[in-house]
């Protein structure tokens, strides 16, 4: 009962958080998960007294399955209100309060989010809801996709380098083989037998002269 008159008595208000770590950030484009379409991202803390501090500002803390030692708290904004018109996207900035793009926006980012929170009672249901409103991105850190495989050389690329290793440092089997039968160079005519004339024929009958004698 006590709880019950502490919700219907809550103003409605915007809350900051500052100094959070950021992880499973969908910021840009909404994500349908239980059927219904929403932006999301999760703030974590590894401080007990500040997960007890967003506690007792009516949020759901949970502790990281994957991490005893933090603390998280799941954060959404809904594409559609209930009378079916469309929220405004989440408002994404940097430290000076310029909007950023969030596409590549990875785990372990840090900053600070801004919500808003209304006490509800619908079907019976009391409580205090907590929507994102923007988010102020003070350390970026990229998302980067895991690699399945470390990289390695595939055996037909193996072969192939090695052919070409050898190929460089031997040279070309075929242009060795084309170049065998000219290793020794050609003997070129000199200058001097190019500008002598051939001889006549008066003159080959003296130089046999000169010889018979």
């Amino acid at each position: 009962m006590a709880k019950a008159k502490k919700e219907a008595s809550f103003e409605p208000r915007n809350l900051i958080i500052k100094d959070v770590e950021f992880n499973w950030p969908k910021l840009v484009k909404a994500v349908n998960p239980f059927g219904t379409e929403q932006w999301e991202l999760q703030i974590a803390t590894e401080d007990k007294k500040v997960a007890d501090d967003w506690k007792a500002n009516h949020l759901t803390v949970k502790t990281d399955k994957n991490d005893d030692s933090k603390y998280i708290v799941n954060l959404k904004r809904k594409r559609y209100k209930l009378d079916g018109t469309e929220n405004k996207p989440v408002r994404v900035v940097n430290g000076a309060n310029e909007v950023i793009d969030a596409t590549s926006l990875g785990n372990g980012s840090r900053g600070s989010v801004k919500l808003y929170q209304y006490a509800y009672d619908v079907a019976g249901r009391t409580g205090i809801s907590s929507i994102l409103v923007s988010v102020q991105v003070t350390k970026f850190i990229p998302y980067m996709e895991d690699e399945d495989f470390e990289p390695v050389e595939s055996e037909g690329e193996m072969q192939k380098r090695i052919s070409d290793e050898i190929k460089s440092e031997q040279g070309d089997p075929t242009l060795l083989q084309a170049g065998s039968e000219a290793d020794e160079p050609t003997k070129r005519p000199s200058k001097k037998d190019k500008e002598q004339p051939p001889e006549s024929e008066e003159d080959m009958i003296k130089g046999w002269a000169k010889e018979d004698k």
